[in-house]
């Protein structure tokens, strides 16, 4: 629970931004942040971690400002991160659309610093975490309709081509983890979208593409790979 004063003014920033009146909303806002600096980094952090939790967990459908975000909730959830803190992963990666293209998310130890990432980590520490669980599964079929959207065109890595067998293989990879996860947590749907004929789509075409790559004629694109070998590639062999 806050003191007296930065709970006070944290209940007239909130009635402010409810009420839409933004610039009030913000002003308040500020003396919070001031407010809250004044109190240790425990303290400051203990409240962070709550309302991070509120609002990845608890479904909380408060607006993440971004001067709040930045000066007390994402610190407090990369300290929280990086010494493996219960439950740090999984509210960093439901909130990490908020520095995703920001600088700051490279304050994240190396190796968590994508929602994919956070999520591993999340079930490293708890594997009976169902909601990072579910959010993994989530993450990862979304990478694997991105990867394979432009099929039979090309396959996607990054923001750019596939270009190497490996990143195939890296590819497949994930997608074998998708389907591992799927299992456990039961999920057969995403978005509308069934995750086995997902699955089944990017298996293709993911093992295609690297007989392709590995194989392909001077300027053949990788349809006419594909009408020339007249192959199943559904379980990773040539016929």
């Amino acid at each position: 629970m806050l003191p007296t004063p930065q709970l006070e003014l944290w209940s007239s920033y909130a009635e402010l931004d409810q009420n839409g009146l933004q610039d009030e909303a913000l002003e308040t806002l500020r003396a919070f942040l001031d407010s809250l600096g004044t109190l240790g980094e425990e303290a400051q952090d203990a409240w962070a971690l709550r309302h991070a939790e509120a609002i990845v967990d608890g479904g909380v459908a408060a607006p993440v400002r971004v001067p709040l975000f930045l000066e007390v909730v994402f610190p407090a959830l990369v300290r929280g991160v990086t010494r493996d803190a219960p439950g740090c992963a999984r509210w960093t990666a439901g909130l990490l659309h908020v520095v995703r293209e920001r600088e700051e998310r490279l304050q994240l130890p190396e190796g968590a610093r994508t929602e994919i990432q956070l999520l591993r980590k999340a079930l490293i520490l708890d594997p009976s975490d169902g909601a990072s669980r579910t959010h993994l599964v989530e993450e990862l079929s979304s990478a694997m309709e991105y990867a394979t959207h432009e099929a039979p065109s090309m396959m996607l890595w990054d923001q750019g081509p596939v270009t190497t067998q490996q990143q195939c293989d890296e590819l497949l990879a994930e997608l074998a983890e998708l389907e591992h996860h799927m299992k456990i947590a039961d999920i057969t749907e995403v978005r509308d979208g069934k995750l086995a004929d997902l699955a089944e789509f990017c298996r293709f075409h993911l093992t295609a593409y690297r007989a392709f790559l590995g194989t392909r004629q001077e300027k053949e694109s990788y349809l006419d790979f594909l009408e020339r070998t007249d192959c199943d590639f559904s379980d990773g062999e040539t016929g």
